[in-house]
């Protein structure tokens, strides 16, 4: 009895109601708050060594969120397709061109362009990105894509995401959609047409949902 209680302790929330408004705890950034707070109470009350955790703590949340922002503030592109009609499930090829204005380069950079938030279809990303863009250099790339739904891509604007080096918080920038890609519904073979057999007729059940005097004389009925 006190392994069931001590699991529905571990896996179950106490108190539901209170979730929403302790969800900052979870993400990167709370947790580095806490920790924060925790190594400055420790400096007033117990020892001064809690105040270097504290500045340490400090320089790598200044350094995750100024990063991010630095790496994307230069870059610019544009994001198309190869063709400009395919059909579901088709291998369509990408272009990715990336401009990087600014003198440095920028690491861990994506292209996100995902469905938002009230697209109600099948979760179609097209997902691509580079390792590294040199700055002052412009560089292209290109990808496979591979459409399950019907529709018009890229579903939203694409972004550039960068969130390097820690993924405390991730930057965004628009880019400009290059050649649409227009997905048509999948076609599928159809067997040969029977041959019509002319001078004969069945008599059956007829789907009717009044009488009649052929086939079925009462219909279907209902119930």
């Amino acid at each position: 009895m006190f392994r069931a209680l001590r699991g529905e302790f571990l896996t179950q929330e106490i108190l539901p109601g209170l979730t929403r408004y302790f969800r900052w705890a979870k993400t990167p950034l709370g947790s580095l708050g806490l920790a924060g707070a925790a190594s400055g109470l420790c400096g007033l009350f117990l020892h001064q060594q809690g105040f270097v955790v504290l500045v340490a703590i400090v320089a790598v949340t200044i350094l995750g969120l100024v990063w991010p922002w630095l790496s994307i503030c230069g870059l610019g592109g544009s994001l198309g397709f190869t063709r400009s009609r395919c059909r579901e499930g088709d291998r369509v090829s990408g272009l990715l061109t990336l401009r990087n204005r600014a003198p440095w380069g920028a690491w861990g950079v994506s292209i996100d362009s995902g469905r938002g938030n009230n697209d109600t279809g099948p979760d179609d990303d097209l997902r691509t990105g580079l390792a590294y863009a040199p700055g002052c250099c412009s560089t292209e790339t290109t990808f496979d894509f591979i459409p399950r739904c019907r529709g018009s891509y890229p579903r939203r604007t694409p972004r550039i995401v960068c969130g390097f080096p820690f993924g405390l918080w991730t930057a965004t920038r628009p880019l400009v959609v290059g050649t649409p890609l227009l997905v048509l519904p999948r076609t599928f073979a159809v067997g040969p047409i029977p041959d019509v057999r002319v001078g004969h007729s069945d008599e059956g059940l007829s789907n009717r949902d009044r009488a009649g005097d052929w086939g079925d004389p009462l219909g279907v009925r209902l119930g």
